[in-house]
């Protein structure tokens, strides 16, 4: 038992401390500075390219679009309002007001 305990240790002491520490430190300085500096750049130059060629028109596009949907809604409240005679001098919309206005005097 003395004798096992006595060689792992020493392939311990012999191996770790000079394989270990050396091979991590080479490998994390050399690929890890090389890996980062190319994802770095690789983004930066990506966000360069989407704000380069697709802020301006897209932007637009999503601001007129934007504002065709609440010409189309602010339209369609309008309409609606006429039709039930809601805030607005309107002879079809009286007509329908007195419509109902009729029909709820008649109802038993």
């Amino acid at each position: 038992m003395d004798t096992g305990s006595t060689s792992r240790t020493a392939v311990r002491r012999t191996l770790g401390p000079a394989i270990g520490p050396t091979v991590s430190a080479a490998v994390g300085t050399s690929v890890g500075a090389a890996i980062g500096s190319a994802v770095v750049d690789t983004g930066s130059t990506s966000r360069t390219a989407v704000r380069g060629t697709l802020s301006t028109p897209v932007g637009a596009a999503v601001v007129d679009t934007r504002s065709a949907v609440r010409t189309a809604v602010r339209r369609t409240f309008v309409l609606v309002r006429v039709v039930l005679g809601v805030g607005h001098r309107s002879s079809c919309g009286r007509a329908v007001q007195q419509g109902f206005r009729y029909a709820e005097a008649r109802s038993p």
